[in-house]
C-alpha cells in the first residue's frame, strides 16, 4: 500500500547537519521522504530521471548532484539502484507508539531490499524499540548481520575490498578494485565547481560514491554513527526532526 503522508519535524532547521546541506539537497531529502513507494524499512529504488520531472526547473543532473551530497552527508545510502534513508526506522517509523503489525511490516519490507549492503545498513541503524519489539520474530539474516561490525558511512568503494566481499559471500580474489580519488578531485567538489555541469559528470560523481557489489567495501566502525541511537534529522533520520 502506497504511503499518503510524510512527517517533517521543525527541529530539522535547528540541526547543523541539515542546515549545512544546500537547498537542492534539502529539497531532495524531502522528496525522498515523501515518495509514495518509500518502504517501511526506508528503502526506495533510485529514479533520477523520474524525480527530475517533478519540477520544471530541475534536471537529472540536479537530482544526481543532490543525491551525491546526501550520500556524502550520510542522510542516505545508495547501493546499485537502491537507496535507504539511513535512520528512517529509528527516526520516523519508531517515533511514538509502535505496534506489532507495524514492525512485522517493516521486516517484510527489509527482506525485500535487494542489496545485502543496504539490509546491513538498516539493521545497523535500527533502534532497540524496533529490534527488541516483543511478539515479532526477527529474520535469521538480520541477527547475523547485526552481529557484525557496523559499516562505516559514507560507503567507500576503495576502502576495504575483503570486508564487503565477506558480507556478500563473494570471492573477490584477484579482482580489480575501482577507486575514487578524494583528494583535490572529490566528486562533490567536482559537481559544485561545474555549477551543475553535464549529466554524465554528475552521474560519474554519484557512481563514485556508490559501493561496488563484488569489490568495494566500507571499513568497519565500532562507535554508532551520529543520530543512530537518538532519532535526529541531521543524519538522515527519516522523520525530519
Amino acid at each position: 500500500m502506497a504511503r499518503n503522508q510524510a512527517t517533517i519535524y521543525a527541529s530539522f532547521w535547528s540541526d547543523p547537519a541539515s542546515t549545512g546541506l544546500t537547498s537542492g539537497a534539502q529539497r531532495m531529502y524531502f522528496l525522498l521522504l515523501s515518495q509514495p513507494k518509500l518502504s517501511l524499512a526506508g528503502a526506495l529504488d533510485v529514479h533520477p530521471k523520474r524525480w527530475a520531472k517533478l519540477a520544471p526547473d530541475t534536471t537529472e543532473t540536479d537530482v544526481e548532484a543532490a543525491l551525491a551530497e546526501l550520500v556524502e552527508a550520510r542522510f542516505v545510502v545508495v547501493h546499485d539502484d537502491e537507496l535507504v534513508i539511513r535512520s528512517f526506522v529509528a527516526g520516523d517509523l519508531c517515533r511514538g507508539a509502535v505496534n506489532v503489525n507495524l514492525i512485522k511490516g517493516m521486516w517484510s519490507a527489509w527482506a525485500a531490499i535487494s542489496s545485502p549492503v543496504l539490509r546491513k545498513v538498516v539493521v545497523d541503524e535500527m533502534s532497540s524499540k524496533a529490534w527488541d519489539r516483543e511478539g515479532v520474530t526477527r529474520p535469521n539474516e538480520a541477527e547475523e548481520l547485526r552481529s557484525r561490525p557496523r559499516l562505516e558511512l559514507p560507503l567507500r568503494p576503495e576502502s576495504e575490498p575483503t570486508a564487503l566481499c565477506s558480507l556478500l559471500s563473494a570471492d573477490c580474489s584477484g579482482s580489480a578494485v575501482p577507486t575514487v580519488d578524494r583528494g583535490s578531485d572529490d566528486p562533490l567538489a567536482r559537481i559544485r565547481s561545474q555549477e551543475r555541469g553535464s549529466p554524465d559528470a554528475a552521474k560519474r560523481a554519484l557512481a563514485g560514491l556508490r559501493a561496488v557489489p563484488d569489490h568495494g567495501t566500507p571499513a568497519d566502525q565500532d562507535a554508532p554513527a551520529p543520530g543512530s541511537a537518538t532519532p535526529e534529522v541531521g543524519r538522515g533520520t527519516g522523520a525530519v526532526g
